[in-house]
């Protein structure tokens, strides 16, 4: 098993390229509802949004990330994998989103209607997600930022005319359904290439094993998302809104570093459960040496970086009034080379099948950093918060790192041992 670096390389380029411009995309459609829909409407929006959003997670349950290492390791069964997958979720999702909506229904029927048209749009876009995950197992990342480019930038045109034209906030969620229909049949045309014969089944002994695999990915996604949400919903609770605000502004910009990171987990997840399936435990080694050091050094770089300008970029961005963020960023970003180091030990832990002791780690993680939350918040507020990110997810690094080399040290011993 030979890694193309040079495809590597360019497959990181193609995706971080491709996620900038989705941000540009979604900031751009963000701009134009935000001056065309009156404040209610936009906050029906983001509700409808947010719910269809958390609905759609918990249909997914972590087996596109299964599929993913699945299909890395074992190409020939794709067609198998990726029906069972498909499979599951389109029914689970049809019978969740029924049941949200009828729930709206009963406790706010007056956005029904808006919520009914933002589950379709969901819908679609979940189940490009599905072939998503199969491009990438596939080393066909070019797929994706095919799809992804081309549904964004038709959004923004049809978002354009629609504002333009002064259509209801149900037209431009019309808009939103034309352009993810417009990208699922793309994703279609484009499987093609890679499988045929899909076909809908339901074993449920089959299914109980791989959701039983998906729900480690599942739950680990879930912990991240809280580990990065607890600050902000501990200082609503314990300190004041203004903190929140001073806290949120700064956690805003470290938002913005997470997506170069992303795109090396997406890229070389299906490269490491390639290699282990291979039992190239030498290579997944230099591979996780030169991914660590690129991922500290980068992420050290964008802190000295910030640490010299936070001072400039907090005023330029959010106006003078939120110079109470300059400390908070600061220290936020001495986060991110822990951060970046990190999730290269989430990516080979996850690609290398032990994402259990990742779920694990991942909760004593997260539970430090509530507890030191409950003791720092009241007494330090946004500053006590962004060193409770920085102390958990150091401790998050260190261990998850610690643990990779270890199961590698034992992967490379029992090879050693069969003469692998």
């Amino acid at each position: 098993m030979v890694i193309n670096k040079r495809k590597v390389r360019a497959d990181i380029l193609l995706y971080t390229s491709s996620q900038f411009l989705y941000k540009l995309v979604g900031y751009g459609v963000l701009m134009m509802l935000t001056r065309h829909l009156s404040q209610d409407r936009m906050g029906e929006f983001f509700l409808a949004a947010s719910l269809a959003g958390v609905t759609a997670m918990l249909a997914e349950l972590g087996t596109n990330s299964y599929m993913t290492r699945s299909l890395a390791s074992r190409a020939d069964e794709r067609v198998t994998i990726f029906s069972e997958v498909i499979s599951f979720q389109i029914p689970l999702m049809l019978v969740l989103f029924a049941i949200l909506n009828g729930a709206v229904w009963f406790i706010k029927p007056h956005i029904l209607g808006i919520l009914a048209l933002t589950s379709v749009y969901i819908i679609l876009e979940q189940i490009y997600l599905a072939f998503g995950a199969l491009f990438v197992g596939m080393h066909r990342v070019s797929y994706n930022v095919i799809c992804g480019v081309a549904a964004k930038l038709f959004l923004i045109v049809l978002v354009a005319v629609a504002v333009n034209r002064q259509f209801t906030l149900n037209g431009i969620l019309l808009c939103y359904i034309t352009a993810n229909l417009v990208l699922l049949g793309i994703a279609l045309y484009l499987s093609r290439r890679v499988i045929r014969g899909v076909r809908f089944q339901w074993e449920p002994k089959e299914v109980r094993r791989f959701v039983g695999i998906a729900l480690s990915f599942f739950g680990i996604g879930l912990l991240g998302t809280i580990h990065f949400s607890a600050d902000t919903l501990m200082l609503g609770t314990l300190s004041t809104l203004v903190a929140v605000a001073t806290y949120e502004t700064a956690f805003k910009l470290l938002e913005a570093a997470r997506f170069v990171i992303r795109a090396v987990y997406t890229i070389y997840f299906p490269v490491f459960a390639t290699l282990a399936q291979h039992e190239k435990w030498d290579d997944v080694r230099r591979q996780l040496n030169r991914l660590l050091a690129l991922a500290g050094g980068g992420g050290l770089l964008l802190s000295v970086f910030v640490f010299f300008t936070a001072h400039w970029i907090i005023p330029f961005i959010f106006g003078p009034q939120y110079s109470a963020s300059v400390p908070v960023l600061i220290i936020l970003y001495i986060c991110l080379p822990v951060f970046y180091v990190s999730q290269i030990g989430s990516l080979v832990a996850n690609a290398l099948g032990f994402e259990r002791q990742n779920l694990i780690i991942t909760t004593s993680a997260v539970v430090l950093n509530i507890v030191l939350n409950l003791i720092v918040i009241p007494r330090y507020g946004p500053i006590g918060a962004a060193w409770t990110t920085v102390i958990s997810h150091t401790y998050l690094a260190v261990v998850l790192a610690f643990t990779a080399y270890r199961k590698l040290g034992e992967r490379s011993r029992i090879a050693a041992g069969t003469g692998v």
